[in-house]
């Protein structure tokens, strides 16, 4: 007996599940929480610092606000890429997102710790 989920010789089709674990779904919805938090985080820097938000202390907040966007939009992208690439076999070792993720988690980390230290 077959699995109606399964992709023939060729591969799943279009219309077939590829990865049954669902595991390029997990990790797009990941990217989207990750986004979503540097958006709230970011928000939570700039009304912490108060007006006028021009000042050097709202730094971190723009940024995360910046990188927050950046990384729905380009977890999207990459949603998309990934799935004609597993669909192809193509290999997924793209690290581009990642090392921009944690350099912007790094970075608001330190700016807010100067911001509260300053303060």
């Amino acid at each position: 007996m077959s699995d109606p989920l399964a992709g023939d010789e060729d591969g799943p089709g279009p219309d077939r599940v590829f990865d049954q674990g669902l595991q390029h779904e997990r990790t797009a919805l990941a990217w989207d929480r990750t986004g979503l938090s540097l958006l709230v985080v970011g928000v939570l820097l700039l009304r912490g610092g108060g007006p006028p938000y021009g000042d050097v202390v709202h730094l971190p907040g723009y940024v995360g606000l910046s990188v927050g966007a950046i990384l729905l939009w380009a977890g999207g992208r990459r949603y998309r890429r990934r799935e004609v690439g597993l669909r192809q076999g193509a290999s997924m070792v793209q690290p581009g997102l990642v090392v921009l993720a944690t350099v912007a988690a790094l970075t608001m980390g330190i700016a807010s710790l100067f911001v509260i230290l300053a303060r």
